[in-house]
This record gives C-alpha cells, sequence and structure tokens, in this order.
C-alpha cells in the first residue's frame, strides 16, 4: 500500500472511528444478504438461508474483530488505550483523582 494510502488509514482510524465501524457494518449485511439471496434462489427458506450464510460467513463479530485487527494504525489505537490506562492507573496511584462511592443519602462520599 503506498505511503499517502497508509497515512489516509491512519487519519480515518483515528478520526473516523464512528463512520469506518458503520461502513464495515453496512458491508458486511449486504455481503450476507448476497449469500441469503443465493441460497434462496436455490430453494432455501429465507431462514435456513440466512442461518446458512452466517455459518458460511463464520459470524458477524469474528469477521469484524479480523478486519479490526488487520488495519493499519490498530497498533497506535491499542498502544494509545494502554498508554491511557497507564496513566490513569498512575494518577489513582498518586492520588491526584479521587475514588468515590455511594453511601445511601449522604450522596457522593470519598473512598480515599
Amino acid at each position: 500500500m503506498p505511503f499517502l494510502a497508509r497515512i489516509r488509514s491512519l487519519r480515518d482510524l483515528l478520526l473516523r472511528k464512528e463512520q469506518l465501524e458503520a461502513d464495515l457494518d453496512n458491508e458486511l449485511k449486504a455481503f450476507v444478504e448476497q449469500i441469503v439471496e443465493r441460497h434462496v434462489a436455490h430453494g432455501m427458506t429465507h431462514e435456513a438461508a440466512r442461518r446458512a450464510a452466517l455459518l458460511e460467513v463464520g459470524g458477524l463479530e469474528a469477521v469484524k474483530d479480523d478486519v479490526r485487527t488487520a488495519r493499519i494504525g490498530n497498533g497506535v489505537e491499542t498502544t494509545i488505550g494502554q498508554v491511557t490506562a497507564v496513566l490513569a492507573l498512575e494518577a489513582v496511584i498518586a492520588g491526584t483523582t479521587g475514588s468515590y462511592g455511594a453511601s445511601g443519602s449522604d450522596g457522593v462520599v470519598p473512598l480515599g
């Protein structure tokens, strides 16, 4: 993949994640529907054809996970999530953030 295409893909992953997920969902649904139509044309009921199509694809969520893993920038996104978690944990350990709980009608009560 050319360098500029990789940069665009990374930008989209970081800035347009919801749109990428919606596009992926729509594309997979259309793909499954094509398989359903093929099975129906060969005499299956719509319900049986849909079940067969989902088995053939291997499950929509599994395919989505595979696509997400293969996307350029997935490592960057994972690293950002890990760094964010470490910084949040560090802030809690250092005491710069409070931990709060609820205690009946008393409202919010500091735990630490």
